[in-house]
């Protein structure tokens, strides 16, 4: 609450009018109280006298209830300007925080002495008393005084006796210290722009009301939309412009900034004038015709002409629901008139009082100033006495359209020769009118393009007749028609019959020549000097007395082989084409083959030579020569025999099957006959398969087998020696237990398939030697084998072999093959021809693979000893 205007603070001329000191109470604190925290504030216009004069400030809690007071803040202050009058100043009291109970008053006291001479100072204060009076006081007053008590309670609280922190009060002159916030500034003013615009491009501008430090402001805006947000921050100059590049968005605006000094914000300033950004166009104005259309059909039409004016169309709201801008009365465009014929779209736009332009106000109208067209088309000629002859005429309008028929015809009348002529008129929706007429020769029809009534085209004879239509002389005395002709050779038409008094003509007797003829008649009236033009052609009449060409017999393909004349396997279609047909004795074509007439095609599938042939008609039933053609067929494959010998031994020489082919059409492309060897190098069925193919690729097979076994099968125990002589073949079986040794005479064949020997194994000479899966004791020696001779071959089939003493491979014939085997001595290989394979054998002596014919392969193998390799 302010002091009165002006008050004496404290002087030593006490009286009524001029107390000693001047108090200043806040209202009594409501329930719960409030708490002090911090220095309270003293801001007033002081009058000072003299320059040593002081004014002394006490704050008291004040229980007027209890009658009793406690000083909680004092503070002794020297005015500034003394003798020249009220000046704004302020100054704090010592801080003391304190709780104001409920009820009791904050009290401020301002005395000009701290001494008991002053008249009102308690004497239970004067010990406080610290500040030594002046000399010669004099009378202070005070004015506008404002006490800023700081309090710890929140805003609002204390039953709305806490208000929100006031700004600090700053004396002219003075700048404010960095982070003490500023009082609000002055409320944001539109400096450069328009209000209303359609930009959102201006300039505002505002002051700040103290001086700051380090001043920053914050621009805040709030449109119709309700709710403050920041347009920019950390402004360091009173003003903000909106740019093209950051324009303001569309609504009615007001804005408000708050100020910072490396502090917090100080209080919003008051808001600014509302500014409205409008960039939306009004709505287009609305156009209207001077009066209703003449014509409402078609969508209107006025006739001959129209004038369109305008009226405002209103202007949108903004996007923020605010109102628009409005309107320009000016903008809304003037009347336009329209007076020639067709649509017309009388546009204008309008614009708001911020510069938007609405999109185009239209209205279309239709404009008729044109009279309607008129066409009366008569037919230049008609008959006499011919029944439906009109005129027909067709009328439009381009505009408001016709009031009658668009279209129609009139009656001529034909009843007499002469010129007929005839009008109408046509009339428009608006009420233009055109009129027309036009006029007819009556008089005798041309005759029609003479047909074939009789006879067929094309034809082998010649008779047929020819009818056309036109006036009938039965009917109309006096008038005959000539028929004249022309072939495909060209003209001259020439007369074929003159004088005709009907509507046909008949030939007769040999009847009309070879070719390809057209016709037209003309009708004649010599008595009344009238003749009528002459028909349009007939179509061609072909008389075709000339048989087709022979057709060309062929077959479906090219001979499978080309030698003796041409040969097809197994099956050949001949087909026949025909070749055409020859052209008549005037040039032109003849009447063509008959498709039908073509012979079906033929298949041959039985074996040898088939000559056929067959002819063709033309269309008017003359036959050709024949054509004819010769193929030659195998259907048969070639004979082929194939003879085995039933039975022979393994090892068994010069076995050999005889083939014997041959072919009675074609001939042979693969012959196989003569000797086919037998493998005997193995036991079972050896089967021989041989094919022969004949030149076209009909083929036989044939096959024959031998059965190669041992004489003698061992499956148990051999207590003594074993000899296999020339010409025997034996296979010690998984069961057989040899004791002593066996030996192989030339001509032999063993076969050792998993059986046991005690001994050694010698062979020389022999057919066949094939040890598998066995277990040799002592030595093994083969020497000079005319056969196979395999040691182990690396496959389940011939699983390897176990072999204590020295084994000695050498000079056989056919090939040596010793794979995977275990030789517990030495192994030699020498000397021997066909090829040999020594892989994958553990040898406990030395090995020597030495001077053996063909293809070798000796590593790897594991030996202990020596090693000499090929």
């Amino acid at each position: 609450s302010p002091l009165p205007p002006a008050q004496t603070v404290c002087s030593t001329q006490a009286s009524a009018n001029n107390p000693s000191a001047a108090e200043y109470k806040l209202p009594a604190a409501p329930a719960g109280g409030f708490t002090i925290a911090g220095s309270s504030t003293v801001i007033a216009e002081f009058s000072t006298p003299g320059a040593n004069d002081q004014v002394i400030a006490r704050l008291y809690d004040e229980n007027e209830s209890a009658k009793t007071e406690q000083l909680i803040g004092r503070q002794a202050y020297r005015p500034l300007n003394p003798g020249e009058g009220f000046t704004k100043q302020t100054f704090q009291m010592h801080p003391q925080a304190w709780k104001v109970e409920p009820g009791h008053v904050v009290k401020l006291e301002l005395l000009v002495g701290d001494q008991p001479s002053c008249p009102n100072i308690p004497t239970t204060i004067i010990p406080l008393c610290y500040v030594r009076n002046s000399s010669s006081p004099h009378s202070v007053q005070v004015r506008n005084l404002e006490l800023r008590v700081p309090t710890s309670n929140p805003p609002g609280s204390a039953e709305g006796m806490v208000v929100a922190p006031q700004p600090h009060y700053l004396p002219p002159g003075y700048t404010l210290a960095r982070n003490v916030v500023p009082a609000a500034p002055t409320a944001p003013a539109l400096s450069g722009g328009s209000n209303p615009n359609n930009s959102g491009q201006f300039t505002l501008t505002w002051e700040a009301t103290q001086a700051a430090t380090e001043p920053s402001f914050t621009l805040e805006h709030e449109n119709a939309s309700g709710g403050w947000s920041v347009v920019a921050s950390g402004l360091t100059s009173p003003s903000y412009t909106f740019t093209s590049l950051s324009p303001e968005g569309e609504g009615t605006w007001n804005y408000r900034v708050t100020e910072s000094n490396e502090s917090s914000a100080s209080e919003p300033s008051a808001e600014s004038v509302a500014i409205k950004v409008d960039k939306t166009a009004p709505n287009p104005p609305v156009a209207s015709a001077d009066r209703a259309p003449d014509y409402a059909g078609g969508g209107g039409w006025y006739r001959d002409s129209v004038e369109v004016s305008f009226a405002s169309g209103g202007d949108p709201n903004l996007s923020d629901t605010s109102a628009g801008s409005g309107v320009d009365p000016s903008s809304i465009p003037g009347p336009q008139t329209f007076d020639t014929s067709g649509s017309h779209e009388a546009c204008g736009s309008e614009k708001d009082k911020a510069g938007n332009e609405s999109s185009p106000g239209c209205l279309t109208v239709q404009v008729d100033a044109t009279p309607p067209t008129l066409e009366l088309s008569c037919p230049a000629s008609a008959l006499v006495g011919e029944a439906g002859v009109v005129a027909s005429y067709t009328a439009s309008d381009g505009q408001s359209g016709l009031a009658g028929a668009a279209s129609g015809t009139i009656p001529i009348d034909t009843s007499s020769a002469g010129k007929k002529t005839v009008g109408t008129t046509a009339t428009d929706n608006v009420g233009h009118e055109t009129t027309d007429s036009c006029s007819t020769e009556v008089e005798y029809p041309t005759p029609g393009a003479p047909s074939l009534t009789a006879g067929t085209s094309p034809n082998a004879s010649g008779l047929f007749t020819l009818s056309w239509t036109g006036a009938d002389p039965l009917q109309y005395f006096g008038l005959t028609y000539t028929l004249q002709h022309h072939n495909h050779e060209g003209l001259p038409w020439t007369d074929v019959a003159s004088g005709i008094e009907a509507l046909e003509f008949s030939f007769t007797g040999g009847g009309e020549e070879e070719g390809t003829w057209v016709y037209r008649v003309q009708g004649h009236d010599e008595g009344n000097s009238l003749t009528t033009e002459y028909s349009p052609e007939s179509a061609p009449v072909k008389v075709d007395k000339t048989p087709p060409l022979p057709p060309t017999a062929s077959a479906d393909r090219a001979p499978d082989y080309a030698g003796g004349g041409g040969w097809y396997k197994n099956t050949v279609t001949v087909s026949f084409s025909p070749n055409g047909d020859p052209a008549l004795a005037d040039g032109s074509e003849g009447s063509g083959v008959d498709l039908a007439s073509v012979p079906f095609s033929k298949a041959f599938t039985e074996s040898g030579s088939h000559k056929v042939c067959g002819s063709v008609e033309d269309n008017v039933g003359n036959v050709s020569a024949p054509g004819c053609v010769t193929v030659q067929v195998e259907s048969t494959p070639p004979s082929l025999e194939v003879t085995c010998p039933a039975m022979v031994a393994i090892g068994a020489t010069g076995v050999n099957a005889t083939v014997t082919a041959s072919d009675a059409y074609s001939g042979l492309k693969t012959n196989p006959s003569g000797s086919v060897p037998i493998n005997t190098s193995t036991s079972g069925l050896k089967t021989v398969t041989e094919t022969a193919v004949s030149n076209v690729g009909t083929e036989v097979t044939k096959s024959c087998s031998t059965f190669v076994g041992y004489y003698t099968v061992i499956n148990g125990p051999v207590n003594g020696k074993l000899l296999v002589r020339s010409g025997e073949a034996v296979k010690l079986g998984s069961g057989a237990k040899v004791k002593g040794t066996v030996t192989v005479h030339a001509g032999g064949a063993l076969d050792v398939e998993g059986a046991t020997l005690s001994g050694a194994l010698s062979a020389g000479k022999a057919a066949l030697v094939r040890v598998c899966g066995a277990s040799i004791a002592k030595t093994l020696k083969v020497v000079g084998s005319t056969g196979p001779l395999v040691i182990g071959d690396g496959t389940p089939e011939c699983a390897p072999n176990t072999i204590g003493g020295s084994s000695k491979v050498t000079a056989n014939a056919i090939g040596v093959t010793i794979i995977a085997n275990t030789f517990s001595s030495s192994l030699s290989v020498q000397n021997n021809m066909g090829g040999v394979t020594v892989t994958n054998n553990k040898v406990g002596g030395s090995l020597s693979v030495q001077r053996n014919g063909g293809t070798v392969t000796d590593k790897p193998n594991e030996v202990s000893g020596r090693s000499k390799l090929q």
